[in-house]
């Protein structure tokens, strides 16, 4: 199910972010977001301004093999915030 690439990267994301799932980790920075810029940002926001991020990295260096990987995180965890 799914490219075992991207499995292990989430994988080693997760585990490097103290094994937190993405939904309520992403719900931490909307939080943080939200106090810090004075507007309510929900979890989609986040990931969906993260994959911007990642996509704007990829315009100017399409091979970079982190911002790929980055990039189907972000959507993968798109899908468990949204649940």
């Amino acid at each position: 199910m799914g490219d075992p690439h991207v499995t292990r990267h989430l994988n080693q994301l997760r585990a490097a972010h103290c094994r937190l799932a993405p939904r309520p980790n992403i719900g931490a920075v909307a939080r943080r977001w939200s106090i810090t810029l004075g507007h309510a940002f929900t979890p989609a926001q986040v990931v969906f301004s993260m994959i911007d991020l990642k996509l704007t990295h990829l315009g100017h260096d399409p091979r970079h093999q982190d911002s790929i990987l980055n990039l189907a995180s972000y959507s993968a965890a798109l899908r468990e915030v949204t649940r």
